[in-house]
């Protein structure tokens, strides 16, 4: 099932969606790693409603370096929304009319598990990352895709 992403009706959207968070790459062999990285992405405000969203995961990822400035990447991610807001309601744009929509008046939990594929560009300490999440992989009518671009600072932990 696609949702709605906007009061407009839009199902895609660009969107700048800062985050925080932290990595670690084990080298298995030669040019092969497993990573794993846990993120926050900052808290969301809605609309006129007290409507929030907070969004976390954790990923693991295969590692293939292919080149010494080029890794491809592939691996999952458990995601972890919460939606959290005040029980108010507010009437918006559904098609050719409106419909009245309710914000949460509790914490509601969203667990999602996607499948990842990507690629990253290395230079020096830095890195570029194109992602891309699959939610319901197996259920191709609640399938969805996901992208993102990120920049990374690279440090060795005997830095830390």
């Amino acid at each position: 099932m696609q949702v709605q992403d906007s009061q407009s009706g839009s199902l895609n959207s660009f969107e700048l969606k800062p985050y925080l968070s932290a990595a670690l790459d084990y080298q298995i062999k030669n040019q092969h790693f497993l990573g794993t990285e846990v993120g926050y992405i900052l808290r969301e405000s809605y609309s006129k409603s007290t409507y929030t969203k907070d969004h976390f995961y954790w990923r693991f990822d295969y590692i293939y370096q292919a080149l010494e400035w080029f890794n491809l990447r592939a691996g999952t991610s458990f995601m972890w929304q919460t939606l959290s807001g005040d029980g108010s309601e507010e009437t918006l744009p559904n098609g050719d009319g409106e419909q009245t929509y309710y914000a949460p008046d509790e914490r509601k939990n969203i667990f999602n598990q996607t499948f990842d594929l990507g690629v990253e560009f290395l230079h020096k300490n830095m890195s570029a990352r194109i992602q891309s999440y699959i939610y319901a992989l197996d259920q191709e009518d609640e399938r969805l895709t996901s992208f993102s671009l990120s920049f990374h600072y690279l440090m060795p932990i005997r830095d830390l």
